[in-house]
Order: structure tokens, then C-alpha cells, then sequence
């Protein structure tokens, strides 16, 4: 092929398409059977047997529990890992979705991957496998940043955040922009609190 040919895309065929599905599938069924046998709640099993679709299995793991749970899972390896998001939830992660938890008063997302600049709006994100990742924290904003699977973040504190930092490889620096007060805290996380890897 020459230089400036843009290769044929091939159509995505219908047994690989339910080969994508079925993975998904498994890898999920896996995971909940890991789950449960580490203590998930009935009340975690039950809402996680209610769901339909991506989206709620999303707000799932967006809930404030479940936040922890899939950052520990990512961390110490006995979970879903960073490509399941990327290859699964492609549409749910990196500014695509936004988890309103209506009258609980919190938001959440997920940033799988992310490079750059990203501007903190929800009170719970989720950052795993981000590399050269950016976080500003606005003035009179406050959220919660769980850090996991090797990500290298820093954050800009204008407003106030708690940064969880979970396992030895990811790494958080911190500048704080606020004149004359200390507004975030940073706490790591060296071992699973679910199943005592580190």
C-alpha cells in the first residue's frame, strides 16, 4: 500500500461483535464472583442483579462505594483492569458520562487513560491508568479523587479535594493554590482493603 492510503476499515462482523459481548460478559461474571466471595454487601449483589445495561452497571461502580471497590480491584489486580474500560466503556469514561446521584447530592465519573488537562467537575472521580494527567480543582469546588493503576497525576488546588492514592505505582503531586490555608488532603492506600494484596 502506498504512503498516504488510508487502509480499508473492515465492518465489524456480527460473531465478532458477540465474541466482544461474551467476553465482556465473562469478564464481569468473574469479577462479581470475586466480589462476593470477598464480602459484597446483598445490597451491592441485588442492585448489581437489577442491571440492564452499561450505563447502570456504570452508575454501579460511579456510586460512592463503589468508587473504592473498582480503585482497590484496579490497584491490586484482582479485578477489572484499565483496558476493560477502555475496550467496554469507551462511552462512559473521560468527560463522556457524568453520574448524578440526584438527591444524595453527589456527582461522579471515571478518567481511563486520560492525558493532559482536565478541569475536576464531579465531588467523585475515579482516575486509573492516566499518564501526564493534569487535574485543576476550581476555586469553591471540593471533590474526591481516587488514583489507581499506575497513573501519574498532579493536581491544582484552587478550591479543596481528598486524593486516595491506592498501590505503590501511581504517583500524585499536589500544588495548593490557596493563599494561607492547606485545602486537600492525601492519603495512600499500600495495601487491598478487600482481599490484603499489595
Amino acid at each position: 500500500m502506498s504512503a498516504g492510503v488510508i487502509p480499508p476499515i473492515l465492518p465489524l462482523t456480527n460473531m465478532s461483535y458477540q465474541n466482544c459481548v461474551r467476553s465482556m460478559v465473562n469478564d464481569l461474571l468473574s469479577f462479581k464472583r470475586v466480589a462476593m466471595s470477598l464480602g459484597l454487601c446483598d445490597q451491592y449483589k441485588k442492585k448489581w442483579d437489577e442491571c440492564t445495561d452499561k450505563r447502570q452497571l456504570m452508575d454501579l461502580a460511579l456510586d460512592s462505594n463503589g468508587v473504592d471497590f473498582i480503585a482497590d480491584s484496579i490497584a491490586f489486580g484482582w479485578g477489572l483492569g484499565v483496558d476493560f474500560f477502555n475496550r467496554h466503556f469507551a462511552d462512559y469514561i473521560n468527560g463522556k458520562y457524568k453520574r448524578d446521584s440526584g438527591p444524595h447530592g453527589y456527582s461522579s465519573e471515571m478518567l481511563v487513560g486520560l492525558e493532559g488537562l482536565h478541569h475536576l467537575r464531579s465531588t467523585i472521580t475515579l482516575v486509573a491508568g492516566c499518564k501526564c494527567l493534569n487535574i485543576v480543582v476550581p476555586p469553591s469546588s471540593y471533590g474526591r479523587v481516587y488514583v489507581c493503576g499506575g497513573s501519574e497525576v498532579h493536581l491544582s488546588v484552587f478550591g479543596a479535594c481528598e486524593v486516595y492514592v491506592y498501590g505503590d505505582d501511581s504517583h500524585v503531586g499536589i500544588t495548593n493554590h490557596c493563599r494561607g490555608a492547606i485545602k486537600y488532603t492525601k492519603t495512600h492506600i499500600p495495601s487491598s482493603r478487600w482481599n490484603n494484596r499489595k
